[in-house]
């Protein structure tokens, strides 16, 4: 019983915390890149953003 609860309110916090992993990733390449390009490092960041 107790497993079935546990598979029935977790199951989808896993897909929430996936999603948040995914915007967190591409907001961190995408500040990284930002501050590649700023520093002139223009090629680094688009392939930074590209990969």
């Amino acid at each position: 019983m107790t497993t079935a609860i546990m598979n029935f309110t977790f199951a989808p916090l896993t897909g929430v915390f996936s999603g948040f992993h995914s915007f967190f990733y591409s907001l961190s390449k995408a500040r990284a890149a930002s501050e590649l390009h700023r520093m002139g490092y223009i090629e680094e960041a688009k392939k930074l953003m590209l990969k």
